[in-house]
């Protein structure tokens, strides 16, 4: 489903923001190509073949996870792009956590009460998404609700999602159009949230769902 990764560079010191921002440093190669896809879109993406700056123990943690560029012998970096991705995955992060709702908004949103909000968190079998903030407190994102109520097939969804994922990998993904879902009554291509919520066949988002 995809190519080869296109990576814009990150340097040490960008690690810590990320760490900030509770972004855990396994995800940060995911994370940057997400970036680097949605600026190509937009005429600015970077190439990647610019040294990175980074010590060999971070090239290697990053490498692990399907990071390409990092290393390299090129004369200089791209830093107004490397500084770009980090404060546009740092407000990806901070727009997330502050529209996503609490166990009580959730409860009231869903008629429910908040035992019961917790019970449809629960990994394993779970009917809502969430996440835990650096603080530790859960958030549930916006995404997943339609209305009074969740998206369809929600709970199928979730498993088909790798609970490793990143809410900032699975939020773009619910909500970014995809050229794989186009709807041919719309005549348009939809995310797969608003694929789910206009009744097309489910099984066309949880095949994209595994391949994250």
């Amino acid at each position: 489903m995809t190519g080869e990764q296109e990576l814009i560079p990150v340097l040490s010191e960008d690690l810590q923001e990320f760490k900030k921002a509770g972004i855990d440093v396994g995800e940060i190669s995911r994370l940057l190509h997400s970036v680097a896809t949605g600026m190509k879109a937009r005429g600015q993406a970077a190439k990647a073949a610019q040294p990175s700056g980074l010590t060999p123990a971070e090239i290697a943690v990053l490498e692990a996870g399907g990071a390409r560029g990092l290393s390299g012998d090129s004369a200089k970096t791209a830093p107004a792009k490397r500084q770009m991705a980090v404060i546009q995955l740092e407000m990806e992060y901070l727009r997330l956590k502050n529209t996503s709702l609490d166990g009580q908004q959730v409860a009231k949103k869903l008629k429910v009460s908040q035992a019961r909000v917790r019970q449809r968190a629960l990994p394993g079998n779970a009917g809502l998404y969430s996440y835990r903030t650096p603080s530790g407190e859960r958030r549930f994102p916006l995404w997943q609700f339609h209305d009074s109520t969740i998206i369809p097939y929600l709970r199928e969804l979730l498993k088909a999602l790798n609970p490793d994922l990143h809410p900032v990998t699975v939020q773009r993904f619910m909500t970014t159009e995809h050229p794989d879902l186009e709807s041919p009554a719309l005549h348009d291509c939809l995310s797969p949230r608003d694929w789910l919520i206009t009744g097309h066949q489910h099984e066309d988002v949880l095949v994209l769902a595994r391949d994250l």
